[in-house]
């Protein structure tokens, strides 16, 4: 097997992050906490996309935003709306 064949067979490390946010979140499902009839999937990716344009932003920028207060007011934002 060429280096190329076994590097399209590993997963790669965003779609890990997706699949464990999914997890996090279906247990939020199982505790009521998050309504069911979410798309875990698509509600994983934006988590996943809020991490990374935060930080994307908070490395980016010369004004000495807190980073833990940016991420934390956007996810706050999409928990109140999938929230159960």
């Amino acid at each position: 097997m060429s280096l190329r064949e076994k590097k399209n067979r590993r997963p790669k490390i965003e779609f890990l992050i997706i699949d464990i946010l999914c997890d996090f979140l279906k247990e939020g499902m199982q505790n009521e906490e998050i309504r069911n009839e979410i798309d875990l999937k698509i509600a994983s990716e934006n988590l996943n996309a809020i991490y990374f344009h935060s930080l994307m932003i908070w490395l980016h920028s010369d004004n000495g935003n807190s980073f833990s207060r940016d991420i934390s007011a956007k996810i706050d934002f999409l928990f109140e709306g999938i929230g159960g």
